[in-house]
């Protein structure tokens, strides 16, 4: 019988202690592999690229991305079928972030609780 393969996330966010929360998160409660982190949106599609994850956990407002739309969850997927999920502090976003075609918004202010049951259910 097949092993469950464990699931990789991408981590892209500008705050350093951010992606260390939720590298721990991750890590720990959802038994994931976090196989990088990126800063800016150039290293997102390099790691994306190279490291092809199952999960990118995407910042609303990460440097040198104009917004996050459609068009560049579209770009990151053409270069593998990762499953989106957009992270942000402004609740109004989330709409935008849904219609532009990510598998779910999690605001920053939500509890980890949120992000683990929507991990959950995504995979």
């Amino acid at each position: 019988m097949p092993e469950n393969k464990r699931k990789s996330i991408l981590i892209a966010d500008t705050e350093p202690r951010v992606r260390q929360a939720l590298r721990l998160l991750c890590e720990q409660a959802l038994e994931m592999d976090v196989v990088g982190e990126a800063r800016f949106i150039t290293e997102l599609f390099v790691l994306v690229e190279a490291l092809q994850p199952d999960i990118v956990l995407l910042d609303w407002y990460l440097p040198g991305q104009r917004s996050i739309t459609a068009e560049l969850l579209s770009d990151l997927r053409a270069l593998c079928p990762v499953t989106i999920i957009i992270t942000g502090i402004h609740a109004e976003a989330r709409a935008d972030a849904l219609a532009s075609g990510a598998a779910a918004f999690v605001h920053k202010g939500d509890t980890p609780d949120k992000l683990v049951e929507i991990l959950n259910a995504l995979h």
